[in-house]
């Protein structure tokens, strides 16, 4: 299973003109091969997922195309839709992989942009506090606690890695109305990992984030009332920061600057106005 990247790709189009000349020259199966390795023919135990109404995709390679591979490899898969393109209908292509902490970057026709670790919005925070601990004053001022809630917007970074070891049986299971909806399933929940939310923004507030998770439970994010990622602590003394994750991560919650800036009209007061030390990649 070595070597195995998922892959969540969005395409925005020129105009919504620019978007119907697309799917009438290319169906929703052929942009999904063309945003693949030429020789795929499976998705290496990452489930399809097809969202024809906004033009994401999710599928499995072989390889990352956030590693120092086969340059050529990189450069076929990435130019192999733009290839395609004759009427520049397409205006950019945003890419997410998870290889540890999620990464995202865009491609336009002639350009590539920097490589950044992906940041994901939570405009609320669920908890559940160990036996004997309780909030105190600092941390519900600073943290804006009612009850069983944290009333704060932020971003993090973490992983959605969506590889299930599963037989293929299994995966077809998943999918719902096979037939009808070709291999549409629910993202649903990654697989459990330990990356739990990093380098977490408003900085100003991630070491006050830091200690009061580490007297939690389990934490819940939310985004816009979808929960998005869930933590059960295992933090022991060797161990502060050990937490069990199940992320649900996607692209209505994420909040790169670029990527925003492209989507919305209003402020991103999730993220920095420009890219942090922390959320630069390099290879």
């Amino acid at each position: 299973m070595g070597n195995i990247a998922t892959y969540q790709v969005k395409i925005i189009f020129n105009s919504r003109e620019h978007e119907q000349k697309w799917i009438s020259n290319h169906n929703i199966f052929e942009t999904l091969c063309l945003l693949r390795s030429e020789n795929s023919t499976h998705s290496y135990y990452v489930p399809f997922y097809i969202d024809d109404s906004n033009f994401e995709f999710q599928f499995g390679e072989k390889w990352s195309l956030f590693e120092e591979y086969e340059e050529e490899y990189k450069n076929k898969l990435k130019n192999r839709i733009w290839d395609a393109d004759k009427h520049d209908c397409i205006k950019k292509i945003f890419y997410r992989s998870s290889d540890a902490l999620d990464k995202i970057f865009s491609t336009t026709k002639d350009r590539m942009s920097e490589i950044r670790y992906c940041r994901y919005g939570f405009d609320r925070i669920k908890f559940k506090m160990k036996e004997g601990n309780f909030p105190n004053k600092h941390e519900i001022e600073t943290l804006n606690i009612e009850g069983k809630y944290i009333n704060r917007f932020g971003s993090y970074q973490t992983s959605n890695c969506r590889t299930r070891i599963l037989g293929i049986s299994e995966i077809v299971q998943e999918h719902q109305n096979l037939e009808t909806e070709y291999y549409k399933t629910l993202t649903g929940y990654s697989r459990l990992n330990w990356e739990h939310p990093q380098h977490i923004f408003p900085k100003e507030l991630s070491d006050d984030f830091k200690l009061f998770f580490r007297a939690c439970e389990s934490i819940e994010f939310f985004w816009k009332g979808r929960q998005t990622l869930e933590m059960t602590n295992k933090s022991d003394e060797k161990y502060p920061d050990s937490y069990i994750v199940r992320s649900d991560d996607y692209w209505d919650n994420v909040v790169d600057i670029e990527y925003f800036k492209e989507l919305n009209t209003i402020d991103n007061k999730w993220n920095t106005d420009e890219i942090s030390d922390k959320d630069k990649y390099s290879c």
